[in-house]
């Protein structure tokens, strides 16, 4: 039986096991936070059942109620916290559409979680696709506050093929949660930056933003041990699309594997992680047979979270890269910074954030190519040397709150606005 009373904090977002980093995001959270005694009742997650066959659609998750968007009333209950979770992909449809038919801010407290500052694309996968629609005049008015007068211009070159592919990464469409929401959650101080440098808003009309830590991920107690055959065990991890790199890093090993010489090539391996795109043009394993490694990369498609988790840290060298990007950070990078692991990424956007101890390489073409085998041979080369590539330690200042602990605040203040009323009303009587 699908809820129908409003908790006190409600959730918007995709769920395991739908098939999206930011679904297993949000199982991560609720763990947590609904472990603490008394805070499972006290929200609800609101989903887009379209992306489950109802045999699998889930009525709670960690003891927490779940509902489909079509249940969901249109404005917050007042004394309630609506937390609306964008992201730059076709399951967050749901989540602009919610957003959109919000039509106050007299309600109750609304706050956006912004995965991705820039969501131009999910936008305009909207304008004529899929269930929740938008018009060719609400994409431009997504896009408003970053480019005002020159916004309809803009968005109709790019619609018409003349704009490059980067100006989908470099626009933040977010207009809905500036204008609408109390507080805007984000990962990382280059998508705060983006949103206040790049907003024609007035000062006194921006929402509170809070920059907030994924949630942490503690790395398994006894990682597995790389194969005795193997001197290298070389990772990459997430949903396998061009701006992750993947077809780079192939590259990178095939020039390495050239400078290393036939006698290592055998003991290195690269595992890919993540789910491939079906039917598209994009196809790292067709790379690896041209670029001649196809024995050296192997394709994980859908692991668990447990094995996601055991073969993270089973690597030695893991490359979390991404070009172009919507400058998000990432989950992927958080969870494989809890492992041993050394750590590449990318020398842009937020990617510049919290490196201490990572590696980075440019995003220039070729040069991209070369950088990436030099982190593999000198992570080799290490690693026989010394039995293991050691880990670079670092300073990284005062931590950032992790988004539970968001979350649980949140929960805690409503729930106290709720017993404090309570009181006010006994004493009136």
């Amino acid at each position: 039986m699908i809820p129908t009373c409003a908790p006190l904090v409600e959730l918007v977002s995709p769920i395991p096991p739908m098939r999206t980093g930011t679904a297993n995001y949000l199982g991560t959270v609720l763990k947590r936070v609904s472990a603490i005694p008394g805070c499972a009742a006290l929200m609800r997650v609101v989903i887009d059942s379209n992306f489950l066959p109802a045999s699998e659609a889930p009525h709670q998750l960690h003891g927490v109620s779940v509902c489909d968007f079509n249940h969901m009333p249109q404005e917050v209950p007042i004394g309630s916290t609506r937390i609306l979770f964008l992201a730059n992909n076709d399951h967050h449809a749901y989540v602009l559409a919610a957003l959109a038919r919000q039509t106050s801010r007299a309600h109750g407290k609304v706050i956006v979680v912004i995965h991705d500052p820039a969501t131009f694309m999910i936008n305009r996968f909207m304008v004529g696709n899929g269930e929740y629609r938008l018009t060719l005049d609400q994409l431009e008015q997504a896009a408003s506050l970053q480019y005002r007068s020159a916004t309809k211009r803009l968005v109709g070159s790019r619609l018409a093929g003349h704009m490059p592919d980067i100006f989908e990464f470099v626009t933040h469409c977010q207009q809905l949660a500036l204008t609408k929401a109390h507080e805007i959650w984000v990962h990382s101080l280059f998508g705060l930056a983006k949103l206040i440098c790049e907003s024609d808003l007035p000062a006194h009309q921006f929402p509170k933003i809070r920059v907030c830590a994924h949630p942490h991920s503690p790395a398994e107690e006894a990682p597995p041990a790389t194969p005795a055959k193997l001197g290298l065990r070389i990772g990459v991890f997430g949903w396998v699309t061009p701006p992750k790199r993947v077809t780079a890093v192939i590259r990178g090993l095939s020039l390495a594997l050239d400078r290393l010489g036939p006698d290592d090539d055998c003991r290195i391996e690269l595992l890919v992680v993540g789910r491939r795109p079906p039917e598209s043009a994009y196809d790292p394993a067709r790379d690896a047979e041209r670029f001649d490694v196809a024995d050296r990369v192997r394709f994980i498609d859908y692991p668990s979270d447990e094995e996601f988790t055991r073969l993270q840290s089973s690597c030695q060298l893991i490359f979390n890269l991404r070009f172009p990007s919507c400058g998000e950070t990432s989950g992927t990078l958080s969870s494989a910074e809890a492992t041993s692991a050394n750590i590449v990424t990318s020398r842009y956007q937020s990617f510049h954030e919290g490196n201490e101890g990572h590696r980075t390489i440019t995003i220039l073409p070729i040069f991209e190519d070369w950088d990436i085998a030099a982190a593999i041979c000198e992570a080799y080369e290490q690693r026989l040397g010394a039995g293991t590539t050691a880990k670079p330690t670092a300073d990284r200042g005062p931590a950032i709150c992790p988004i539970e602990k968001l979350l649980l605040h949140e929960i805690l203040e409503r729930r106290q606005a709720v017993r404090d009323s309570a009181e006010r009303g006994a004493d009136l009587a």
